[in-house]
């Protein structure tokens, strides 16, 4: 973000985009023959609505591998978005009447896609003024995707404590996460890299925290969490 922020100051605001755009180009799919790839892993659960803040498409490529028909839609945060009308087939306009089921669930790009320059969350003023937006348009959350936020639990995979997306994510859903008031939240986050002898109390430290806005803490890697995952399933199978 530091990098992105000192370019767009640099050359222009965009130039970073586009250069995220065309490196993006080169990236092929993951492997979704591997059971423990995790959007293979997640487009195998039977959800309807699924929130991302990567650029790729990885998530519809891999619902579409479990024969799923994904629509993909783009968090409107900035003007130039709300004044573009999307010349990519493959983004969904939102239709109020649209409900987000099981066979068509909604991929949401909250942070952007990489082929729409101007949809990218990417430099430090993207992010201040994404979270001024959020604040000051709700209608910036689709209303069924609220109505989801609101009345299930979420899962955040592929975060690390420090990254500024998960912390403006937590940001962005505080309204929906009122204490009391939202169902167990967990965040699969990997084990703080410190010195061994502060580890512990550093980790101890975090999973307060976290319990404090009623996400629990899943201490360990994606991988890690999947097979967790899935031996509990086995177990519990209802």
């Amino acid at each position: 973000m530091t990098v992105s922020q000192f370019l767009a100051l640099k050359r222009d605001p965009m130039f970073p985009k586009e250069e995220i755009v065309r490196m993006f180009e080169k990236f092929s799919s993951p492997d979704f023959r591997d059971a423990t790839e995790p959007h293979r892993f997640l487009a195998g659960l039977n959800l309807p609505l699924y929130l991302t803040t990567n650029y790729d498409d990885f998530m519809v490529r891999a619902l579409n591998y479990k024969y799923r028909d994904p629509k993909r839609v783009l968090c409107r945060w900035n003007q130039a978005l709300k004044n573009r009308a999307t010349d990519d087939p493959t983004v969904f306009e939102q239709d109020p009447d649209f409900k987000p089921s099981v066979p068509s669930p909604v991929v949401f790009h909250l942070h952007g896609y990489v082929p729409i320059e101007e949809s990218l969350v990417l430099t430090e003023d993207d992010y201040i003024d994404f979270l001024v937006n959020m604040a000051s348009d709700p209608a910036l959350i689709p209303a069924q995707i609220s109505r989801a936020l609101t009345g299930t639990s979420l899962l955040f995979i592929g975060y690390r404590l420090a990254d500024w997306n998960f912390r403006v994510l937590l940001r962005s859903f505080a309204r929906f996460m009122e204490r009391g008031q939202s169902h167990l939240n967990v965040a699969v986050m990997p084990l703080p890299t410190s010195r061994e002898s502060t580890q512990e109390a550093l980790q101890e430290h975090l999973t307060r925290f976290y319990e404090n806005i009623d996400v629990r803490v899943y201490w360990g890697t994606v991988k890690e969490f999947i097979r967790d995952l899935e031996n509990y399933f086995q177990k519990f199978p209802d």
